[in-house]
């Protein structure tokens, strides 16, 4: 089985960083996994309390059987989250509205 290094999303201090209705909103497809494995997130549009140590904890030990879409989201996000990464993201979101202009 291929792993995989997380290097942001195993820092709490980063993950806090991220606006929580937004990490919410990319955690909610996997709140059932995420419940069964002892984070309880608040419900979507709340401002409750994240436990940040707790997912790092679950996303570094992904023996319970992670949903795949998960991993892929994970994967995606901590590859795009780095300069380069926002280079592409900002071309890719760019080039489209240029090319109608030139």
């Amino acid at each position: 089985m291929a792993t995989f290094r997380l290097r942001r999303f195993s820092n709490p201090y980063i993950l806090q960083a991220i606006d929580p209705p937004r990490l919410l909103r990319f955690l909610d497809p996997y709140r059932d996994y995420l419940a069964g494995r002892g984070v309880v997130l608040p419900p979507a549009g709340s401002t409750g309390p994240i436990d940040h140590d707790r997912l790092v904890e679950v996303f570094l030990a992904p023996e319970a059987g992670p949903p795949k879409e998960l991993l892929d989201a994970l994967f995606f996000v901590d590859e795009m989250a780095t300069p380069v990464g926002l280079v592409v993201n900002l071309l890719t979101a760019i080039l489209p509205v240029a090319s109608e202009l030139i």
